[in-house]
């Protein structure tokens, strides 16, 4: 229990009384506030359709993607994204993606909390190979932007996503990808 000090016209006994009143009001305040998390985290895993155009070469990958991210407020977050290695072939080209990393901003809109929509800002690094006719290696990192639509389903810390990411365009080379996923917020 805390005190509060009072100035003189108050006796022992009303100090006592106000002190039980004031700590009962904090108490019940405490029960009936909203319930936020300790930790305001969220995971995802989604599988992703990464369109690689290099040159006129169009190419899809289907690879796994895994998102980390933090609930600074409702419609503000941050997040960290890796797309997983995946390989094709094509017109005598083998195009191997090692990994994309990114970093967004992820802002919400307000429309209701079982259905969102979010628009990602952020930087990605594309690690992308392709051996064949034109040997290129190279890590292509650029502003990157992107959209998701979310659905709170069961509970609402759980959640289905679709997303659209566009990671690197230039004259040459396009990386973008659809992902759909499954969010858990903790």
């Amino acid at each position: 229990m805390f005190y509060i000090k009072y100035s003189c016209f108050f006796t022992p006994y009303n100090k006592i009384v106000l002190n039980l009143l004031l700590s009962f009001l904090l108490a019940l305040a405490c029960l009936y506030s909203p319930v936020v998390s300790a930790a305001p985290f969220y995971a995802e895993v989604a599988v992703s359709q990464v369109d690689v155009n290099v040159s006129g070469t169009n190419i899809k990958l289907i690879t796994p993607k895994i998102k980390l991210g933090y609930i600074y407020k409702p419609k503000v977050m941050l997040e960290v994204q890796y797309v997983a290695a995946g390989d094709a072939d094509k017109d005598n080209t083998n195009f191997k993606l090692n990994s994309i990393r990114a970093l967004y901003l992820k802002l919400g809109s307000n429309t209701d909390i079982k259905l969102r929509i979010f628009f990602l800002l952020g930087y990605a690094e594309t690690d992308l190979q392709t051996t064949g006719l034109s040997s290129v290696a190279d890590v292509y990192g650029a502003i990157s932007w992107g959209f998701v639509f979310e659905r709170s389903v069961w509970t609402k810390n759980n959640f289905i996503t679709f997303e659209y990411n566009s990671f690197y365009n230039n004259d040459d080379i396009g990386i973008s990808a659809i992902n759909l996923g499954y969010k858990y917020a903790f």
